[in-house]
């Protein structure tokens, strides 16, 4: 079975995001890919999912194919780790402990 490029896998999921964009009156891309994302995470729990694994898998994947669009490589290491805002002293940006590694 041939594997899609990245350019087919990038249309799939606009048709999908066009779809929701228009169920949730969302115009701003970015705003509706975090909006199906977290709402996909809804989804997850409802069926009883493990929805940091499945996003642990998808990062990976999309990973992956940016990397090495036609497969032909190892597949890289990710983790996710979810933890609190911590505060950096005065005139520095915040920091998130936490996030993908």
């Amino acid at each position: 079975m041939s594997r899609a490029l990245n350019s087919e896998r990038a249309g799939w999921a606009a048709t999908a995001l066009v779809v929701f964009q228009r169920t949730i009156n969302e115009t701003d891309t970015e705003t509706a890919i975090v909006d199906l994302i977290a709402d996909l995470g809804h989804l997850a729990k409802k069926h009883k999912l493990d929805y940091i694994e499945i996003l642990r898998r998808a990062i990976r994947a999309w990973a992956y194919e940016e990397r090495d669009p036609r497969e032909l490589g190892t597949s890289p290491s990710v983790s996710i780790r979810i933890g609190p805002i911590r505060l950096r002293p005065r005139g520095k940006k915040l920091s998130v402990i936490g996030g993908v590694a």
